[in-house]
């Protein structure tokens, strides 16, 4: 399928400056800044606002880095090319630093996932812009397996997708004398002919940032530049959802990162065990070093526990990933098996509650009422939709109140869940038949021995390296939109289903500062979704 470009011009339209986001701006072209911790996007938005009395990078360095944060950049706008209408304030969304050992991928692209949510805001990243030092000595692994990750996120099936990405090489002010000057050139050359080949060559833009104003915004016209020359947007807020991202390469690298993560946070309390043990034994041993050791112990343990909560509620697997082994997963399973047990019930039920809605939409569509077959069809799909949520509705009750740290249903998929559809269900089924039905426990039924409900009651089959059960991801291009047109019109995808709010809170754990929004909303009178969305919403729930 070919797609019309899109052409913008970044505008400037007084003195460049740069605020905290608010609720009052909408529609906004996207940039989303990533890069290792250190990496130069605090300094690089400094810069640009030519005011370091903002004093992100302090922050940064106090450690106030681990939530998303949007940025509004004064007196600067998006043209594109349907006229004076067709104009946009500029975002810059903040991540949190990649391979900050306190923070995962996983919950770094949730926080993404949870701030465009918010109702009314565009739902996708136009541009990402990743920030990579020149002066390093090396590349780490955890920094390889991040770049991996980002380029998986803004592919797709058809293309690499380059335009939506450039590279900002930043931290040259600290080149200062000829040595310190061939590592930085041969750094730029081994990011061009190696690390981002395959993605320069697809059109990715590779930059040099000097911490000046001038170079901060030489990169935004550049990167706007080259947005014009990619298929798609960089991200999109449909693709980052966990049912969707256990099918795709994105959410496989997620997946493995944090399981990872899970295996060091585990080695590293091993050690730290043995360490404390051979301690305890020495009489000579400073009760200081004791005490320092069981206070990184606890640390440890509570990254440890964070990570396995996010594993838990990613529910099952994605296809191809190794699970957890040994003790590992035994620690994991008894700590966090009821977790992931219930996420693995309530998933898939907020998946068919979305289909459920989307096949409302499409139904209230003109093209429904004039073709009597498409309306036939989408009708089957809601009956197969009403269906199944009935069973996972059960499902999900059966199970009893949700484990600790985590919530249930929101908004009118919870008020469903009250209603108790599959009694209904069962009732039109036998009064078909002429027999009579008989009453369905709702009440969660006993667990474990002697009838009491211990953490150990667990489905075997739900390990933490189970086979996906899900649609499959669409591959074929000419069943995908032109999402050009949704680039260049961003007021017109204000998507109107529920969005539900992060349901793990690991103890101790940061929030974000933008936490999602529910929208909850009754009857006919809820807010109807753009063609787009709904056409979107159709290809997703049909090519299975």
């Amino acid at each position: 399928m070919s797609h019309r470009k899109l052409t913008c011009e970044l505008v400037t339209t007084g003195t460049v400056g740069v605020r905290y986001w608010s609720d009052k701006e909408e529609y906004p072209f996207i940039i989303l800044l990533a890069g290792p911790t250190g990496s130069g996007k605090s300094s690089f938005i400094e810069a640009l606002a030519n005011d370091k009395s903002l004093g992100i990078s302090k922050d940064q360095l106090e450690g106030f880095t681990q939530t998303v944060t949007a940025y509004l950049v004064e007196n600067m706008v998006i043209r594109g090319g349907g006229g004076d209408s067709d104009v946009f304030s500029v975002c810059l969304l903040d991540l949190p630093g990649f391979s900050d050992v306190k923070i995962s991928e996983m919950e770094i692209i949730e926080q993404v996932k949870t701030w465009l949510d918010e109702p009314g805001f565009l739902l996708t990243v136009q541009v990402i812009l990743y920030f990579c030092p020149i002066n390093a000595t090396r590349i780490p692994g955890t920094q390889r397996r991040t770049i991996d990750m980002l380029k998986s996120l803004i592919r797709t099936p058809q293309s690499d997708n380059g335009g939506s990405l450039t590279i900002v090489t930043t931290m040259w002010d600290q080149v200062c004398n000829k040595q310190l000057q061939q590592r930085a050139d041969d750094n730029f050359a081994y990011i061009r002919e190696n690390l981002f080949k395959d993605m320069i060559e697809g059109g990715t833009g590779l930059t040099a940032f000097t911490n000046k104003q001038k170079s901060a915004l030489s990169i935004l016209h550049s990167c706007v530049k080259h947005s014009g020359n990619a298929e798609w947007s960089a991200a999109m807020t449909t693709f980052l959802s966990k049912n969707t991202l256990r099918l795709t390469p994105h959410g496989q690298e997620l997946y493995s990162n944090l399981l990872g993560r899970i295996e060091e946070a585990w080695r590293r309390k091993h050690s730290l065990e043995l360490e404390l043990a051979d301690a305890a034994t020495c009489v000579t041993q400073a009760p200081e070093l004791i005490a320092v050791l069981e206070g990184e112990l606890q640390e440890t343990i509570q990254i440890l526990d964070k990570f396995a909560l996010q594993l838990a509620e990613f529910g099952t697997a994605p296809d191809g990933v190794p699970s957890l082994q040994d003790d590992l997963a035994e620690y994991v399973m008894q700590k966090y098996g009821r977790q992931q047990k219930y996420a693995a019930a309530l998933v898939p039920l907020e998946d068919w509650w979305e289909k459920m809605r989307w096949m409302e939409d499409l139904l209230e569509e003109t093209h429904a009422s004039t073709d009597p077959k498409w309306k036939a069809e989408i009708e089957d799909g809601l009956q197969e939709a009403m269906h199944e949520l009935s069973k996972l509705a059960k499902r999900l009750v059966d199970l009893g109140q949700p484990p600790d740290g985590m919530s249930g249903p929101q908004g009118e998929l919870a008020a469903y869940i009250e209603r108790e559809p599959w009694l209904e269900n069962s009732q039109n089924a036998t009064s078909a038949s002429g027999i009579m039905p008989q009453p369905t426990p709702v009440e969660p039924v006993a667990c474990g021995k002697g009838g009491s409900t211990v953490d150990g009651d667990i489905d075997a089959n739900l390990h933490f390296g189970a086979e996906p059960q899900g649609h499959i991801f669409i591959s074929e291009s000419e069943v995908f939109p032109n999402l050009n047109a949704h680039r260049r019109h961003p007021h017109e995808h204000n998507i109107a289903t529920s969005t539900m709010s992060s349901r793990l809170q690991p103890p101790q754990a940061q929030l974000s500062t933008r936490q999602s929004v529910s929208v909850a909303t009754t009857g006919t009178s809820r807010p109807k979704t753009s063609l787009y969305s709904r056409v979107f919403r159709r290809v997703m729930f049909w090519r299975k």
